[in-house]
């Protein structure tokens, strides 16, 4: 198997070119087909948005 790379420790690396590195990245999730932090912000967004909708009183 493949080492996973942190993209967060190798922002700076020369031999890391690309933006997003799927499968290789160590915070891609492959039931989601994701990146972690994506899948975060996306629940959090939802939340968000949840707490914004006025209550029926």
């Amino acid at each position: 198997m493949e080492q996973l790379v942190c993209p967060i420790l190798s922002i700076r690396h020369p031999e890391i070119d690309e933006l997003c590195l799927t499968e290789k990245c160590a915070l891609y999730l492959p039931s989601a087909k994701k990146c972690a932090v994506a899948v975060m912000g996306i629940k959090n967004l939802m939340e968000a948005q949840q707490l914004q909708k006025p209550s029926d009183a």
